[in-house]
């Protein structure tokens, strides 16, 4: 069986059970704020 992406899956083992793919994109999140000036951010 093939990996998918799931969307909106926020228990991690039970992505890992059901053989999942999880995408970390804390350090994308980290250059957003860093390299954004704006009064408003919306995440």
């Amino acid at each position: 069986m093939l990996n998918t992406i799931d969307v909106g899956t926020e228990v991690f083992n039970k992505m890992i059970e059901e053989n999942k793919y999880y995408v970390d994109k804390t350090d994308l999140l980290r250059t957003v704020f860093k390299e954004n000036d704006s009064e408003l951010l919306l995440i």
